[in-house]
């Protein structure tokens, strides 16, 4: 009598943890799932943050990866399309040399070079001076600019760029990123 009840507490407990992995299992999944569409929503809402042209397919399913103009990085480039045709890129492009170490950005271009817009994505500049470089009073004089039409590097440096008081570093990391993200996209365009 105890080896049959031994068995059906055997088999119980078998079934219980069967169910139990089960039920995880779907947990895991609807959570990842939900997660994977809430990342997806927010990164689309970045990149739209930094043009104002109309698309009509999803750039996250359209990213493709291009190279630096030095060729030691891979650079994001999110193209956006309106009925098939491309109107503008986002190019996502990081710079070590922020005061406060790295900082990525997302920028913005017209088919022409043109910037549409740029956003600060991370950055650890100083908090009131560095990090200025995420405020429109800054970012506003890079819109509607092309990098092949100007001296694009701050004034300090014979450029037509103003940097953020006390903070130059800052203002030349964003002016690099952007720049560099400039050159890649004119190389991607001629097919190198």
């Amino acid at each position: 009598m105890k080896e049959r009840n031994l068995g059906y507490k055997t088999t119980f407990i078998v079934l219980l943890s069967a169910f139990g992995f089960v039920l995880l299992f779907a947990i895991h999944a609807l959570i990842d799932s939900t997660l994977k569409a809430r990342l997806a929503a927010q990164r689309l809402e970045l990149i739209t943050s930094v043009i104002d042209t109309e698309f009509d397919e999803n750039p996250l399913e359209n990213m493709i990866l291009i190279n630096s103009a030095d060729g030691k990085e891979k650079l994001e480039l999110y193209p956006i399309r309106q009925n098939g045709v491309i109107n503008s890129v986002v190019i996502r492009v990081g710079n070590p040399r922020g005061y406060g170490g790295y900082l990525e950005i997302l920028v913005g271009f017209y088919t022409d070079g043109t910037i549409s817009r740029y956003k600060v994505i991370t950055h650890n500049e100083t908090i009131g001076l560095g990090s200025k470089i995420t405020e429109e009073k800054f970012a506003e004089q890079f819109q509607y600019a092309n990098p092949e039409r100007m001296a694009f590097k701050v004034t300090k440096d014979g450029g037509d760029l103003d940097a953020i008081t006390s903070a130059t570093i800052s203002s030349r990391a964003v002016i690099d990123a952007i720049q560099k993200a400039f050159d890649a996209y004119q190389r991607f365009i001629v097919g190198e």
